[in-house]
C-alpha cells in the first residue's frame, strides 16, 4: 500500500451549540428556562404584590450570572457537590416467571423503597433495582451455541451479545494500522440508530490462572518430586510477578445491543408499532394475550438472534474484521461473578433456553441472578468511588472530559492514533484499571444543521468585526474551524457520540486517591479526570447489564466528533497471547502473560539468540514443559572440549540419560521391541518405517553427497536386499528378543545385535545375481562401515547403549566431532532413537542445541532435514537451537527445514543475522530491536527478551525463570563452579542445593528487593 500523507484531528466545534441572540449555545435551554420562571413568576406575583419590572430584570439577570459563574462548561461539578448517593441493600426480589401467564407483568420485579431502623428511620433501595437483567440467554439455533443478557426496562426488552477478541499486536505495521483504521471509521457508521456498542478492556494483576495451570501439572506429576519441586518454585515466581504488578492478563470485550419493540418487528414502520402496540393492549385489557405471551417471547427472541446476532457479527467481523468470538452463557455468567465474588462461581441460577424445539428455562436457584452477584456483600456507593466488599475494592472513576489538542500528521498517524488508544493500559504502573467506551450514533442532520449555524455565526462576528474596522483574530479562527469541521460533514465524515470512562481497583481509599492521581497525570492536557461527584452513576452506566448510556445522566456528557478519530480512543492493541497455556512470556508492552505451547499440535521450532542471549535457559523451560507433558525428548547437544553441556545438570536433575561420545555408546540398530504390535497392518506399517530409518542411515554413513545418482540407486538395492535378510534371520531376530526380555544392562542385552552384525549381510552371499557393479559396491559399502567402526565414534555407535534408551529424557553430547565423518553417525544415533520411541509412544520431540555450528557438518543437515520434512507424519517434534540462519541457508537441505518451521523465538541477535530472518517474512523493522543494547532487561530482573514469531503475529515478551531453573541451567565458568560448590555443601542433596542457590538468586533480584521494601514498611507501621 502507497504511503499517503494525512492528518488527523479532533473538530473543536462537533458538539458546540451555535448562540440564540445574545445566549451563549451551551447555555440556551438554562438561561430560557431562568426566563421563563421569573417571567411566569413575575405574571402571578405581580398582581398580589406589585414587583418593579427593573427589579425583576436585575433578579433574572442575577439568576443568570450566578448560574454562568457557578455552572459553566461543566455543569455536573456542581451539581456533584449537591449529589447524594443513595443507601443500597440487597433487596431479594422475587422470582416468579410463569412463561404461560406473564403477559400482566414484566419479567423482573421491582422491590421499591424500604424503611428500616429502629429509632431513626432511614430509606434505602435494592441494588438490584438498579440492574435490568433479566437472566442470560443461551441461543442454540443455525448449529451456533451463543450467550447474551436479556435486559427488561418497563415492558421493553433488549438483548446484549457479547463477544470476546484477543486484540491487535502491539508490533503491527504502518500500513497494518492504516487498514484497521479506515476500516474503524467506517464500521462505526452501521451502528443502528438507538444501539451501542461499547469496548471493555481491562488489566489486572492477578495469577490465578496461571497457579491453576501449574498446581495441575503437580497434581499430573504426582510421585515425581523433582517436577513438583521445579513447578514450585515456578508458582512462587509468578506470584511475585503479580505482586510487582508485573503479571497483567488482559481482557478484551464487545458489547453490541438490539432491542426488541415491545414484541414487535424491528423492522415495521411507526404505524406498523403502534398497531401492534395497541393491538397488545387490547389483549392485555380481555385477558387473551396470556397463552400468546410464550409465542411472543420466543419470536422475539428468534428475531434478536436472527436480525441482532447476524446483524453485529456482521459488523464486527465483517466491517471491521475484528476476530471476535461469541462469549457463551458460561463464560459471560463467570466474567460477571468475578467483577464482585472470589472464589467459584456457582451455576447459573436462572437461564433461558431458546433452541430449535423452543423456548424453556433452567433453574438452578430461587435466588434471583441479580441478588446472587452480590452474595459476597451489596456494593457501598459513594459518589467519590464504590466500595466492592466481595472482592475488597475501593472502585474510582476518571472520565474523558474534553477533546485533546494532539494532531496525527504523516503516514505514521493511523499507527500512532492505534497505539495512544492503548497507550495508558500498557505503561509499567497501571494495573487492575479497565476503560468502557462506548459508542451511539449521532443525528447526522442535526449535527450538520448545528455545524452549518455556527459557520453562519462565525461568519456573522466576522463581517461585524469587519464592518467596524477592526482586526477579530478569535472570529476569524472561529470562521476557519467551524468551514474545516462543516466541510468534512459534507465531503462524507460521519458523527458520533462516545462516552470513555476509566474504572480503577485500589484496596482502600488512600492507595486509591494515589492511583487516581498517578492515572490521569498520563494524560496530556487534562483531557481525562477523576470523577468526583457522580462516580455511583458512572459505575451503574459502565455495567454491562444495566440499560443506560455511558455518560448521560443526570448530565449528558459525552463527546461528539467523527469517526476519524476513533481508533485514538479504542484501546484495542495489546499483544494477543499465541496459546492460552504453556511456556510463560511476559508482554513488553503492559506486562501482559503471552503463552507458547508448542506441545499442542505438532509443528518444528528454530530458537536464534547469539552468545549470552539465554537460548538454552529459555528453551530448557520448553523442554521441561514437553517433559510434563509425557514426551519422550531427544537434545542433541554440542558439547565443550570437557564433554560438559548445557544441559548435563538438568538432565541429571530429572534423572535423564546423558550419552557423551566419549564414554557411552548407543546402538544405532538398536530397535523397539515388535511383538508388542498385534495388529498385522500396524506392526508392517511401524516395521517399515524403522526399516526405511536404518536404511537412511547407511546411506548417509556410506556415500558422499556428490554421489551420483545411479550410484545411490545401486547402494540403496544392496541396502534393502542385506536388511531384509537380516532382519529374516532367526538368530538375529532371537538375540532382540532376549535384549528385550532380558531388560538393559543385562547379559543379553550386551548380546543385542549392532552394526558389525549387519555387515555380515552386505554380502554377495545374499544378492540374488552378482555383477561386477555390485561386486564393486558391495566392497566400497563394506570398506567405507569397517573403517567407520574401528575409529572412537564407530564404538559409540555399534555397540550395545549403555544408557537407557527409554528414558523420557535423553541428551546426545555430541563432543570432539572433527568432520562431517564424525557427525553423521552421530546425528544418525540421535535421529534413530528418536524414531525408534515415536514407533512405540505417541510424541517424540527432537531438539537440536548449536545448530548453527552442527548444520556446517552437510551430513548432519540431511538428517535434521529428514526429521523436518517427515517427523510430523513419525509424530516428531523438532527444534533447532542457534545464533543465526546462515548456516542453515548454506545448507542444500534449507527449503526442507525453513519450510516446515511454524515459529521462531528470537533473543538478542548480530546485525549481521537480520537479512536471514527477513527473507522469512519478519519485517526489519522489528528485528531491529533485537540488536539494540538496550533490548534485554537489567539483571537483576533475572529474565531475558524474545520475539515470538508465529504464522500470524510478532510478539516481543521477557521470558521469566524460576530461580530453581536457572541454578539448573547457568552454564559459564564462575557459575558451573558455584552449583558444584552448592551440591558439595548439601552433601549430595540436589533439592537442598538447588533449593539454597534458588533463593540466593532470589534475594539479588527485584524480587528479593521487593521483599525487603515491602518487610521495611512493615516493620514501620
Amino acid at each position: 500500500m502507497q504511503e499517503t500523507p494525512t492528518r488527523i484531528k479532533f473538530k473543536k466545534t462537533l458538539g458546540k451549540r451555535p448562540d440564540i441572540f445574545l445566549i451563549p449555545g451551551r447555555f440556551a435551554r438554562d438561561w430560557l428556562g431562568i426566563l421563563t420562571g421569573c417571567a411566569v413568576f413575575y405574571s402571578l406575583l405581580n398582581p398580589f404584590i406589585p414587583i418593579d419590572p427593573w427589579q425583576m430584570g436585575a433578579f433574572c439577570l442575577t439568576l443568570i450570572m450566578t448560574h454562568w459563574i457557578l455552572i459553566g462548561d461543566s455543569p455536573w461539578k456542581y451539581g456533584g457537590k449537591f449529589h447524594k448517593a443513595r443507601t443500597m441493600v440487597r433487596g431479594h426480589p422475587k422470582f416468579d416467571i410463569d412463561l404461560e401467564n406473564t403477559n400482566q407483568k414484566p419479567l423482573k420485579q421491582k422491590v421499591g423503597h424500604r424503611r428500616v431502623g429502629t429509632k431513626k428511620k432511614r430509606v434505602v433501595d435494592a441494588i438490584e433495582d438498579e440492574l435490568d437483567l433479566v437472566c442470560p440467554v443461551r441461543f442454540e439455533l443455525k448449529g451456533k451455541h451463543v450467550g447474551a443478557y436479556l435486559l427488561q426496562k418497563n415492558r421493553t426488552l433488549r438483548v446484549v451479545w457479547a463477544f470476546k477478541w484477543k486484540g491487535i499486536n502491539s508490533t503491527l505495521s504502518k500500513d497494518e494500522a492504516q487498514k484497521i483504521a479506515e476500516l474503524i471509521e467506517s464500521g462505526l457508521k452501521q451502528i443502528p440508530q438507538g444501539e451501542e456498542l461499547t469496548i471493555n478492556v481491562g488489566t489486572f494483576s492477578e495469577d490465578q490462572e496461571r497457579v491453576a495451570e501449574l498446581k495441575e501439572l503437580i497434581k499430573r506429576s504426582a510421585g515425581v518430586p523433582e517436577n513438583e519441586f521445579l513447578l514450585k518454585w515456578a508458582i512462587s515466581r509468578v506470584q511475585r510477578l503479580t505482586q510487582l504488578g508485573k503479571h497483567n492478563p488482559k481482557f478484551l470485550r464487545i458489547y453490541l445491543t438490539y432491542t426488541l419493540d415491545g414484541g414487535t418487528s424491528k423492522s415495521q414502520d411507526w404505524i406498523e408499532r403502534i398497531l401492534g402496540q395497541a393491538e397488545q393492549f387490547w389483549k392485555a385489557y380481555v385477558n387473551k394475550g396470556e397463552q400468546q405471551y410464550r409465542q411472543q417471547l420466543e419470536a422475539s427472541l428468534n428475531n434478536a438472534f436472527n436480525y441482532g446476532y447476524m446483524q453485529s457479527l456482521q459488523l464486527l467481523e465483517n466491517s471491521l474484521k475484528w476476530q471476535v468470538e461469541p462469549m457463551t452463557e458460561e463464560e459471560i455468567w463467570l466474567c460477571d461473578w468475578k467483577k464482585f465474588n472470589k472464589g467459584n462461581a456457582p451455576p447459573i441460577p436462572q437461564l433461558l433456553i431458546l433452541n430449535q424445539d423452543g423456548l424453556d428455562w433452567q433453574i438452578n436457584s430461587s435466588v434471583h441472578i441479580t441478588t446472587e452477584l452480590f452474595a459476597s456483600g451489596c456494593p457501598i456507593l459513594d459518589k467519590q468511588w464504590v466500595q466492592i466488599p466481595g472482592i475488597n475494592s475501593y472502585v474510582g472513576a476518571a472520565v474523558w472530559e474534553k477533546k485533546p489538542l494532539k494532531e496525527y500528521i504523516g503516514v505514521g498517524a493511523y499507527l500512532a492514533q492505534l497505539l495512544d488508544g492503548s497507550a495508558v493500559l500498557n505503561e509499567q504502573s497501571v494495573t487492575n484499571t479497565e476503560i468502557v467506551v462506548q459508542f451511539t450514533q449521532a443525528n447526522q442532520a442535526i449535527v450538520q444543521k448545528d455545524t452549518q449555524d455556527l459557520v453562519k455565526q462565525a461568519n456573522m462576528n466576522a463581517t461585524i468585526a469587519q464592518n467596524r474596522q477592526r482586526l477579530d483574530p478569535g472570529a476569524m479562527f472561529n470562521t476557519r474551524k467551524s468551514l474545516e469541521d462543516h466541510e468534512q460533514l459534507l465531503e462524507g465524515k460521519h458523527a458520533i457520540r462516545f462516552g470513555w470512562v476509566a474504572l480503577v481497583y485500589r484496596p482502600t481509599p488512600e492507595a486509591l486517591n494515589r492511583a487516581m492521581q498517578n492515572f490521569t497525570s498520563l494524560f496530556e492536557g487534562a483531557v481525562v479526570t477523576r470523577e468526583t461527584g457522580y462516580t455511583d452513576q458512572i459505575w451503574l452506566e459502565a455495567l454491562p447489564f444495566t440499560w443506560r448510556t455511558l455518560l448521560t445522566s443526570p448530565y449528558r456528557r459525552q463527546i461528539l466528533d467523527t469517526t476519524e478519530v476513533a481508533p485514538a480512543l479504542m484501546p484495542l492493541v495489546h499483544d494477543q497471547t499465541p496459546d492460552t497455556h504453556g511456556v510463560e512470556f511476559i508482554s513488553r508492552h503492559g506486562n501482559t502473560p503471552l503463552y507458547f505451547a508448542p506441545f499442542d499440535r505438532p509443528q518444528h521450532t528454530i530458537v536464534l539468540g547469539k552468545t549470552g542471549a539465554g537460548k538454552t535457559e529459555m528453551f530448557s523451560d520448553v523442554i521441561f514443559h514437553f517433559h510434563l507433558r509425557d514426551f519422550h525428548t531427544f537434545i542433541i547437544d554440542s558439547t565443550r572440549g570437557d564433554g560438559s553441556g548445557s544441559f548435563d545438570a538438568i538432565t541429571e536433575f530429572l534423572g535423564g540419560a546423558y550419552f557423551n561420545t566419549a564414554r557411552e555408546c548407543s546402538n544405532l540398530l538398536q530397535t523397539p521391541d515388535f511383538r508388542v504390535f498385534q495388529d498385522p497392518e500396524e506392526y508392517e506399517a511401524k516395521f517399515n518405517l524403522y526399516r526405511d530409518t536404518v536404511l537412511s542411515g547407511l546411506m548417509v554413513l556410506s556415500l558422499d553427497k556428490e554421489a551420483e545418482g545411479k550410484t545411490r540407486r545401486l547402494y540403496k538395492q544392496i541396502f534393502n536386499l542385506g536388511l531384509h535378510e537380516y532382519f529374516k534371520d532367526a538368530s538375529i531376530t532371537q538375540r532382540y528378543n532376549a535384549a528385550h526380555d532380558s531388560g538393559f544392562g543385562s547379559s543379553d542385552w550386551q548380546k543385542m545385535p549392532t552394526l558389525h552384525d549387519l555387515i555380515k549381510f552386505i554380502h554377495v552371499d545374499y544378492m540374488p545375481a552378482v555383477t561386477s557393479d555390485i561386486e564393486q559396491a558391495i566392497g566400497a559399502i563394506r570398506l567405507q562401515l569397517e573403517s567407520c567402526l574401528v575409529g572412537k565414534i564407530g564404538r559409540a555407535i555399534a555397540s550395545p547403549s549403555t544408557f537407557r534408551t527409554d528414558s523420557r529424557l535423553v541428551v546426545y553430547a555430541l563432543g570432539n566431532i572433527d568432520d562431517d565423518q564424525d557427525a553423521a553417525p552421530l546425528a544418525l544415533s540421535a535421529y534413530s532413537s528418536a524414531i525408534t520411541r515415536a514407533l512405540t509412544v505417541k510424541k517424540v520431540f527432537l531438539p537440536i542445541d548449536e545448530g548453527s555450528y552442527l548444520f556446517n557438518y552437510e551430513s548432519f543437515a540431511e538428517i535434521a532435514g529428514a526429521v523436518c520434512a517427515k517427523g510430523r507424519k513419525a509424530g516428531i517434534w523438532f527444534a533447532l537451537l542457534g545464533q543465526d540462519l546462515k548456516s542453515i541457508k548454506r545448507s542444500s537441505v534449507s527449503s526442507q527445514i525453513l519450510d516446515n518451521i511454524t515459529t521462531y523465538l528470537v533473543g538478542q541477535i548480530e546485525f549481521g543475522a537480520i537479512a536471514a530472518l527477513v527473507e522469512e517474512g519478519i519485517p526489519e523493522e522489528i528485528l531491529k530491536n533485537n540488536t539494540s543494547r538496550s533490548f534485554q532487561p537489567a539483571n537483576s530482573e533475572f529474565a531475558r527478551q524474545w520475539l515470538i514469531r508465529t504464522a500470524d503475529s510478532c510478539l516481543f515478551g521477557n521470558h521469566y525463570p524460576s530461580f530453581a531453573h536457572h541454578a539448573l541451567l547457568m552454564n559459564n565458568t564462575d557459575e558451573v563452579a558455584q552449583r558444584q560448590t552448592a551440591y558439595a555443601q548439601a552433601k549430595g542433596d540436589k533439592f537442598k542445593a538447588i533449593n539454597a542457590l534458588a533463593n540466593q538468586f532470589r534475594v539479588n533480584s527485584i524480587d528479593g528487593r521487593a521483599n525487603n521494601l515491602s518487610a521495611r514498611k512493615k516493620s514501620s507501621r
